[in-house]
């Protein structure tokens, strides 16, 4: 009694001499563990929902992640096992702090230094769990974030941590977190490219009471703009003592000085029509077709960086002639990611009807974060249609666009172009073949490609392919006789 006594004391206290409580320092008291030894001990089961590398776009594929973490103040630490829809098991291991990140990855065992801007990242990565290191991070730092808004029944404040705008907002009756929402354009994996501003929101549900401290023990995660929603469910929270690492700190571990990626761009002329823009700093080849008063560009990966670089190699070819037509080979973020500067520039977008809906989202998202020329000066998207195969010509040199769609046993749109005065297709990512490749472990991509091939009757003496141009251990510019002897 005279404990809660206190507390209300305290609390008309700081009203009365700031005008309004403190929601950050109070909110984050009541999360708080206030101790380096001690931990909550949280046992969960977590549901990844996630834009899946499937046959079609917008499928949605999950996993499940079952593990514990210890988390006080300024500790955080991860042990899980990822259950993959394919069944196979993979472990991971975290331990972090603002001075550290030590992670043992899914698949991997050895730990990586990290920059100074991961670091601050990982931050929000505790934020699937709990809100209880923002928190801390913000009642430690009060001059890192401002009021944003305030309502009768709660208020929000807003901050800058590493690449992501954060948005907090409290509930003014009880100093509980309502939401956290964060705002990035931090590309991370397929699923996130092309789609610029990521907003992702975190809701804290069915408040646990421990001692004098409260745990979520629901976490919901509505990401990727309201596109999929991802659940953490708390089974059980206990205080432990903890002192022992969860990871041995790894010999000569180091904060890297941030850095700046160096575009590393080569340009090979194929023929004198046809030449290779490999962008080597992202692993990916495309491929600019010459005709005697305009140019096709075919796949442009992961970003509207990345599509202007394109766009700048293609004018140093020459200056003078437009892009007219761009095509992508399939859905996939290495070969759409980057469309946007061919829109900007009212290039013909080439694709399925089937496309264009997906065209339409990456062209509509937002890009207030990092603008781009499209963001900057917002034009039509120009569709034009492949049905089963489609003829760009000049008059005098043409090449052919033909679906071979499910064939692949990749995408059901995928596509592939060819070249009858070289004999030369090429494509995205299909054939996978290298000294230990036999008739007995060929993949079902290049099985494919050959069948489609078979079936159209081409005549292909060389196969030029967009991604990952730069495994060494694949050939990715090889003879169609090296496919055929494989598949035959």
């Amino acid at each position: 009694m005279i404990k809660c006594i206190l507390t209300l004391q305290f609390l008309a206290f700081t009203t009365i001499l700031f005008g309004q409580p403190n929601y950050i320092e109070q909110s984050y008291r009541k999360y708080s563990i206030k101790s380096d030894t001690s931990f909550y001990k949280i046992d969960y089961k977590q549901v990844n929902n996630y834009l899946a590398h499937t046959m079609n776009p917008n499928e949605i594929a999950s996993s499940v992640r079952k593990g514990t973490i210890w988390i006080n103040d300024n500790k955080f630490l991860k042990s899980d096992t990822l259950f993959s829809s394919s069944e196979k098991m993979y472990h991971s291991k975290i331990e972090y702090s603002k001075d550290y990140l030590y992670a043992i990855p899914y698949g991997k065992d050895k730990i990586d230094n990290v920059s100074r801007l991961e670091l601050q990242n990982y931050l929000i990565t505790t934020l699937n769990y709990s809100p209880l290191q923002v928190l801390k991070y913000l009642n430690d730092n009060t001059q890192e974030y401002r009021l944003r808004n305030e309502s009768s029944k709660s208020i929000e404040f807003v901050t800058q941590i590493g690449e992501y705008r954060v948005t907090i907002e409290i509930d003014k009756a009880n100093y509980e977190i309502k939401k956290i929402s964060t705002l990035s354009f931090k590309e991370e994996d397929d699923q996130f490219y092309g789609f610029g501003d990521v907003l992702d929101n975190y809701f804290y549900e069915d408040n646990i009471k421990l001692d004098n401290h409260i745990v979520p023990s629901l976490i919901v995660k509505d990401e990727l703009n309201g596109k999929l929603s991802d659940t953490v469910a708390i089974h059980s929270v206990n205080i432990v003592t903890r002192k022992e690492e969860l990871i041995k700190p790894p010999s000569g571990f180091k904060i890297l000085n941030d850095t700046t990626e160096e575009p590393n761009i080569t340009v090979e002329q194929y023929s004198e029509n046809i030449y290779f823009i490999n962008l080597h700093h992202c692993g990916t080849r495309s491929l600019a077709v010459e005709f005697e008063d305009f140019f096709l560009v075919a796949e442009a990966p992961l970003n509207s960086k990345y599509g202007r670089q394109l766009i700048e190699e293609v004018s140093k070819i020459n200056s003078t002639k437009p892009i007219k037509y761009f095509v992508f080979g399939h859905f996939h973020p290495h070969y759409t990611g980057g469309i946007r500067p061919f829109i900007h520039k009212e290039s013909k977008i080439l694709c399925l009807d089937q496309n264009q809906d997906y065209i339409n989202s990456i062209v509509e998202s937002k890009h207030t974060i990092q603008p781009d020329s499209l963001a900057l000066d917002p034009k039509e998207v120009s569709f034009e249609s492949i049905f089963q195969a489609k003829t760009i010509s000049d008059g005098s040199y043409y090449m052919t666009i033909h679906h071979i769609g499910k064939k692949s046993n990749h995408t059901n749109d995928y596509l592939i172009y060819y070249f009858p005065e070289e004999k030369l297709i090429f494509e995205g990512d299909l054939v996978w073949i290298n000294d230990k490749t036999t008739k007995d472990n060929i993949s079902e991509l290049t099985s494919g490609l050959y069948q489609a091939v078979m079936d159209l009757n081409l005549d292909v003496y060389e196969v030029a392919q967009n991604w990952s141009v730069f495994d060494k251990s694949d050939k990715m510019i090889f003879k169609f006789s090296d496919i055929e002897k494989l598949c035959r």
